[in-house]
């Protein structure tokens, strides 16, 4: 069961304990209490929920407000990532995300290419080259060839 209150008013509220208590029933009662309807809040609260868990899930502002960093049409998810322990995150979030596209029955990611670029040397570079490798990401590495680019290089 999961259960959202989002508010554009503030409001301050002063309970005494004893007055809580006395009106506390068990529909009050929450096993996990998420505090943001964010995109991290949301789909913690989601999984919580998935899991057989009682959620309140609160929010200063109304639904799909556009104050946060999660609003506007499009975001970039990419797996290639110099640090080793991103790639297996963004994996698992990607599975995630179809997961609950199937399950809502709602489109909302459209998987493009990811490009990176950079010096042939340059370590950052490498370490997302062995990253996708270690993880099994499929991935195509260029040399500085006209070949390889001829868009940036003119049609040969």
């Amino acid at each position: 069961m999961l259960k959202c209150f989002a508010n554009t008013e503030r409001r301050e509220y002063t309970i005494s304990e004893n007055a809580a208590m006395k009106e506390t029933s068990s529909d009050d009662i929450f096993d996990v209490i998420i505090i943001g309807a964010g995109i991290m809040g949301s789909c913690a609260a989601y999984e919580a929920a998935k899991l057989g868990k009682k959620v309140l899930l609160l929010e200063q502002f109304d639904l799909l407000h556009h104050l946060g960093s999660s609003h506007g049409e499009s975001r970039t998810i990419r797996a290639t990532y110099s640090a080793p322990h991103y790639p297996p995150m963004v994996i698992e979030s990607s599975r995630l995300w179809e997961e609950a596209q199937a399950e809502s029955g709602y489109r909302v990611l459209t998987k493009t290419t990811q490009f990176d670029i950079g010096p042939a040397d340059n370590r950052s570079l490498q370490s997302i080259i062995t990253n996708c490798s270690t993880n099994s990401l499929a991935l195509k590495v260029f040399d500085n060839s006209p070949n390889n680019f001829p868009a940036l290089f003119g049609f040969r």
